[in-house]
C-alpha cells in the first residue's frame, strides 16, 4: 500500500488558523421576578378553579326520594303509561310521578325479601 499524503497535505495548507475570539454571554435578564409572579398567578389560578369546581359540583347534589314503608297487602298495579305521559306527569305532579315509579318498582323488580332473593343467597355464604 502506497501511502501518498501529498495532494491531502498540500490542500490542508491551504487553510489559516483564525485566532480564538473572546466568549460573549448575553446578559441576564434584569427582571427574573416576572417570571416568578407569572408562575405564583398560574397557581394561583388553578388552585381557584379546583376549589370552585370541587364546590360546585358538591352543591348540586340529587334529590334522594324517601320510599314509604311497603304494606302487606298488594297494591294493584297503575295502567301502564307512556313515555309522553311518564313525562308529562313528572313536570306536572313528581309526588304522583314517584308514587307511580315505586309502585311499578315493585312488579318488575324482584323481592329482595323473598325465599330466592339474591340478598338472602349472600347473607348465606
Amino acid at each position: 500500500m502506497i501511502n501518498n499524503h501529498d495532494p491531502l497535505e498540500r490542500y490542508l495548507s491551504e487553510f489559516q488558523p483564525r485566532p480564538v475570539r473572546k466568549l460573549v454571554v448575553p446578559p441576564q435578564p434584569v427582571t427574573p421576578w416576572l417570571r416568578r409572579l407569572a408562575a405564583a398567578a398560574v397557581l394561583v389560578l388553578a388552585t381557584g378553579i379546583s376549589v370552585w369546581l370541587a364546590n360546585h359540583r358538591n352543591t348540586s347534589a340529587p334529590k334522594i326520594a324517601i320510599a314509604q314503608p311497603q304494606s302487606t297487602a298488594p297494591v294493584p298495579p297503575f295502567k301502564e303509561l307512556g313515555a309522553l305521559a311518564l313525562s308529562k306527569l313528572a313536570i306536572e305532579n313528581s309526588s304522583a310521578f314517584d308514587s307511580y315509579l315505586l309502585n311499578q318498582s315493585r312488579y318488575v323488580l324482584p323481592n329482595p325479601q323473598g325465599e330466592q332473593s339474591t340478598l338472602r343467597i349472600l347473607v348465606a355464604q
